[in-house]
């Protein structure tokens, strides 16, 4: 699933939004093939119970991130694309 419809609502109406996740089915989208193992359903629900703390140490302690944080994180995403691109 992705959260586009709700971040474009939320940027149209100028609210601060964060999408937080937990990717929980590896195998989406490879069924059928030999190499990858099929994600039970307790396997789902164990993923979650050993990381609700995470998630929940996010929301009660998470900060927005600094100006300075944001322009080192695009900085470094802008250098990567760059250099894929030049790879081509």
């Amino acid at each position: 699933m992705t959260q586009y419809p709700e971040a474009i609502l939320a940027r149209e109406l100028e609210l601060c939004y964060v999408n937080i996740a937990l990717i929980t089915d590896y195998d989406a989208g490879l069924e059928g093939r030999a190499d990858v193992q099929p994600v039970s359903a307790g396997e789902v629900e164990r993923f979650f119970v050993e990381n609700n703390y995470r998630v929940r140490d996010l929301i009660l302690t998470g900060r927005e991130p600094s100006r300075r944080a944001r322009l080192l994180v695009w900085g470094r995403l802008a250098r990567r694309v760059r250099q894929r691109l030049s790879d081509q």
